[in-house]
């Protein structure tokens, strides 16, 4: 059974959707609610992000929906997002995640900086901040 997050409310259908299709894959043993909509810094056009942990290895497929970002991790430590091919893959120890108790971890997350200032060239594009996340299914 998924257990959506209050911050959840909002979301799509179509989106709840895919995730419990997600959920029912023999190869999902959780999934978390992340990214700026989990974190209440979200705009209108922000996306929606879920963190799915697999017993499979990486394979690049296809993205599933418009709006939802599925980024999954391989036993071995690679995160992938859906949708992109296998040069993006990750590694996990960068989010450094820390699961707090049985429904909630925290990570670094990153986020573009968004400004209408020109940016110092020396000042890095991203910005790094803790970020928590959800745990809506874990099998």
């Amino acid at each position: 059974m998924l257990n959506f997050p209050v911050e959840f409310d909002s979301c799509p259908a179509a989106i709840r959707a895919v995730i419990d299709m997600v959920a029912r894959e023999p190869a999902t043993k959780s999934i978390w609610f992340i990214g700026s909509r989990a974190n209440s810094r979200a705009r209108p056009e922000s996306d929606w992000d879920i963190m799915v942990f697999t017993t499979e290895a990486l394979s690049c497929v296809s993205a599933r929906v418009p709006g939802l970002d599925i980024l999954r991790v391989s036993p071995s430590g690679e995160v992938l997002l859906e949708g992109m091919p296998e040069q993006f893959t990750l590694e996990f120890s960068s989010f450094r995640w820390s699961r707090i108790d049985q429904n909630h971890a925290v990570y670094e997350g990153q986020r573009l900086r968004l400004t209408d200032s020109p940016r110092d060239h020396y000042e890095p594009p991203v910005e790094i901040s803790k970020c928590r996340a959800f745990l809506v299914y874990e099998r």
